[in-house]
């Protein structure tokens, strides 16, 4: 058997190499803005969820109405009035710049608090977008820029009244 010699500096080429996969490789684990992984070679893989709070201002029961909750885990509260559409459940949807829906998740909760009644949502695995159109039910949208939502750190305050 003949052997080719190893010409110099092969070996350190070898395990400089073998140095950056493991680094790819490593950082293909690390999370991003959005705690999903992040891609060594492309960004479109980006993911994000965004959560936020949705207020009526108002008083009850003209813009709201205390309900008792299940199981005697004490006041909830609804929409009331011309507000009569929101409650648990109602649909919250993301659209991108080109208006295509992106990801979609509904109301949760509805809790009493000063000066009117919070839901909370949340819209899970959201990609990579210049712009955000975020719309509650039938309550017109929301518009924000990717810097804003990062800025933001992905959670929004809507309020209505």
């Amino acid at each position: 058997m003949h052997h080719q010699p190893r010409r110099p500096g092969t070996i350190r080429r070898l395990a400089a190499l073998a140095v950056v996969s493991l680094a790819l490789v490593a950082c293909q684990g690390q999370g991003n803005d959005g705690g999903q992984p992040a891609s060594a070679t492309t960004t479109s893989l980006e993911r994000y969820t965004v959560t936020g709070r949705f207020f009526i201002e108002g008083s009850a029961p003209d813009d709201f109405e205390e309900v008792e909750a299940a199981r005697g885990a004490g006041v909830t509260c609804v929409g009331a009035g011309g507000y009569d559409d929101i409650e648990p459940g109602l649909e919250v949807t993301v659209r991108d710049e080109g208006d295509a829906v992106i990801g979609d998740g509904q109301l949760t909760g509805g809790f009493v608090v000063s000066q009117g009644c919070v839901f909370d949502f949340k819209v899970p695995n959201l990609p990579r977008s210049n712009f955000y159109k975020v719309k509650v039910g039938n309550r017109g949208e929301q518009n924000y820029s990717y810097d804003e939502m990062k800025a933001a750190g992905w959670s929004l305050n809507l309020s209505l009244g």
